[in-house]
């Protein structure tokens, strides 16, 4: 409940002093008195309750806020930059061109490719299978119609129809029918291998065509371009640096006594400014598993949605706020009861029938309230709006 006041300004008052002659020689003469100091006047202001509550203990760390992925985009080919397709802060979209080289070499190179690829596939006779191939056909006749002849023989042979010479003839024609057979299989293999080659020579020809475009690994913002059209680049040298600020890491580092405080899953308060006054929550989702050696702490990460309302960027400084499990009498006011004078926030208090300056310790503001640690006790009253007010002031009922 709030109540009116105004300060009332003190009486000015004047005291003659006179000097009174008795008429006697070497009558005296008094010096004046000093005159009090006059009470200052003061605009009306209202009062608020301070109120006691029970609030959590938290620990308040500072913490990086880091883009989720972060990479130096580079091509995968040598060449010419031919066009930048992107600028500086533009949002892309995963697979988004972001750079595209000089195509005529890996075009010829295309070309020639399918070029060999096809005649390699002509001198097989358009087959596919080995045994399909024309002369390996042909060699497989010749040798079944010489081994048909041999049988005949041999079966006559007993009775004397052939002689032992002519029978030799036949096995003779057999055998090289049979090795004419082979080396149509081995000629049928390298046509083959050659034309698997030629496959290969193509299918490296058109990757190659497909490196001179630089694209985007995920979707993201451009943090900065590293080329200009008619530079030439390589594949070990950054030409676009890309990150992910949908998704943003929270890096914090906790003493051992107090990362026992948070484990993966839970939600920690994170401060994007030092009033507290934008602020939003984070999911735990690493806790170290040993001590840094030089920090002598323990690093805790956090993943925080950064939803296009919250527009936190890459390499903002916050504060995290971790609850220990503990609670703590502390005084809630409104948060119009304080101001900020010399870095220092105060209050004034009636008291005695005057404002009274005090200093406090702000825990927190938010939503039109305020929570201190000390400097108001519960149930005192605290005034609002104290723009005009100075201590000592005194307060009109």
């Amino acid at each position: 409940m709030q109540r009116r006041l105004a300060v009332r300004g003190g009486a000015r008052l004047s005291l003659m002093v006179s000097l009174v002659s008795f008429g006697c020689a070497g009558g005296g003469s008094g010096a004046p008195d000093a005159a009090p100091e006059a009470v200052r006047e003061a605009p009306a202001v209202a009062l608020g309750a301070a109120t006691g509550v029970e609030m959590p203990v938290t620990l308040e760390v500072p913490a990086s806020l880091l883009a989720a992925r972060s990479v130096m985009v580079s091509p995968l080919a040598m060449g010419r930059v031919e066009a930048v397709l992107v600028e500086r802060g533009q949002h892309v979209a995963e697979g988004a061109v972001l750079v595209r080289l000089r195509d005529i070499d890996p075009r010829r190179q295309v070309a020639a490719a399918e070029a060999a690829l096809a005649s390699a596939r002509a001198r097989l006779g358009g087959q596919s299978g080995l045994d399909q191939v024309p002369e390996v056909r042909a060699a497989e006749s010749a040798l079944v119609s010489a081994e048909d002849a041999l049988g005949r023989a041999e079966r006559v042979a007993p009775e004397g129809a052939l002689s032992a010479q002519d029978l030799s003839r036949l096995r003779e024609a057999r055998d090289a029918a049979r090795a004419q057979r082979d080396a149509a299989r081995a000629g049928a293999r390298a046509l083959v291998a050659s034309v698997e080659q030629a496959r290969v020579s193509v299918e490296q020809a058109r990757q190659g065509l497909t490196d001179v475009t630089v694209r985007a690994p995920f979707e993201g913002d451009v943090i900065d371009r590293h080329c200009e059209v008619g530079q030439w680049v390589s594949p070990d040298r950054g030409v676009i640096e890309l990150a992910a600020s949908t998704r943003l890491r929270v890096l914090f580092w906790l003493s051992p006594d107090e990362v026992s405080r948070v484990a993966v899953g839970a939600r920690v308060e994170v401060w994007l400014d030092p009033a507290g006054q934008r602020r939003t929550g984070a999911t735990v989702s690493l806790v170290g598993r040993a001590v840094d050696a030089e920090r002598r702490a323990v690093r805790v990460e956090a993943w925080l949605e950064n939803t296009p309302g919250a527009s936190v960027l890459p390499g903002t400084r916050g504060v995290v706020r971790v609850e220990t499990g503990r609670r703590e009498a502390r005084v809630e006011v409104p948060a119009s009861a304080l101001i900020e004078r010399a870095g220092v926030w105060r209050v004034f208090v009636p008291r005695n029938g005057r404002f009274e300056e005090r200093v406090v310790s702000v825990l927190d503001r938010h939503q039109g309230r305020a929570w201190l640690e000390r400097g108001v006790a519960a149930g005192e009253q605290v005034a609002l709006q104290p723009q005009g007010l100075a201590d000592g002031m005194q307060v009109h009922r």
